[in-house]
């Protein structure tokens, strides 16, 4: 056993074997214990605190989503500054669908929401942005409407 950084480290080598010697993992708090691991933030869509428009939240998901409407959830705590991959569980019998996530006014990354094959049909979509730490509050903005969305995630990479 070797205690290192206060950390107590078991290390099973044979006999005449160099022991351990490197850095031991950190814990984060995120649960990992690897020191940079990711950390998912997960967002039902139904759980938005302001909208502009007529968007219908039933079941679960918000549909009925026009182009020009959108939604909004405040106070989103990003633990961590950095690159994070966003994803959506989305269902359109459209194939126009687009949408931007915005942070207090301005776009982070817009993306497309493919046929899914119908209205009650999800799949995963997603794209990667940068955020930087603490809380603000995200939006979807629908650029062209005919989609639902179920949720949002957010992991940092």
């Amino acid at each position: 056993m070797v205690v290192k950084n206060g950390i107590l480290v078991l290390a099973l080598t044979r006999e005449g074997q160099t022991g351990y010697n490197g850095n031991p993992p950190t814990d984060n708090g995120n649960g990992n214990g690897n020191g940079g691991g990711s950390t998912s933030i997960v967002i039902e869509a139904e759980n938005f605190n302001e909208v502009g428009g007529s968007v219908l939240a039933s079941g679960g998901v918000v549909g009925y989503i026009d182009a020009g409407e959108w939604f909004k959830y405040t106070n989103v705590n990003i633990p961590q500054s950095g690159t994070y991959r966003v994803e959506y569980r989305v269902a359109s019998a459209l194939t126009t669908a687009q949408f931007t996530l915005d942070r207090d006014g301005v776009g982070l990354g817009t993306i497309s929401v493919p046929y899914t094959g119908s209205w009650g049909t999800y799949q995963v979509i997603a794209h990667n942005i940068y955020l930087n730490s603490g809380v603000q509050n995200l939006a979807i903005y629908a650029n062209s409407g005919g989609f639902n969305i179920d949720w949002i995630k957010l992991t940092r990479l």
